[in-house]
């Protein structure tokens, strides 16, 4: 069981994902966040609305998909958040630095 001060830094991370194209993908993003212990999901701008296939690859973190934020403004997503991290699976040419995930757990502990 975690304890209190994990479960209060995990409140505070928010996962938001942006234009996703198939519904289960959000199924599968809730399962992986359910598994972690984390339960903040919004979706912004989705292709196409949380459905069917979105509760099955979900598996039992339904819950997350009930309490979902759907919105199309990512202003409204990250508007009261203090730290924001991106990740992409495509390569990006950003002025931002590029972190490793070791090295933004740093920065985001330092945060606490």
């Amino acid at each position: 069981m975690m304890n209190d001060l994990l479960k209060s830094w995990l409140s505070r991370i928010r996962i938001v994902m942006i234009g996703t194209t198939l519904p289960a993908n959000i199924g599968s993003a809730a399962r992986a966040l359910h598994t972690m212990g984390l339960d903040d999901l919004v979706v912004v701008n989705p292709r196409l609305p949380i459905d069917d296939s979105s509760y099955a690859n979900a598996a039992g973190a339904g819950i997350l998909l009930d309490k979902a934020c759907i919105t199309k403004d990512i202003k409204h997503a990250i508007g009261d958040c203090t730290l924001i991290f991106a990740a992409s699976a495509r390569s990006r040419q950003m002025p931002r630095p590029v972190l490793t995930p070791s090295m933004a757990a740093q920065v985001a502990l330092k945060q606490l």
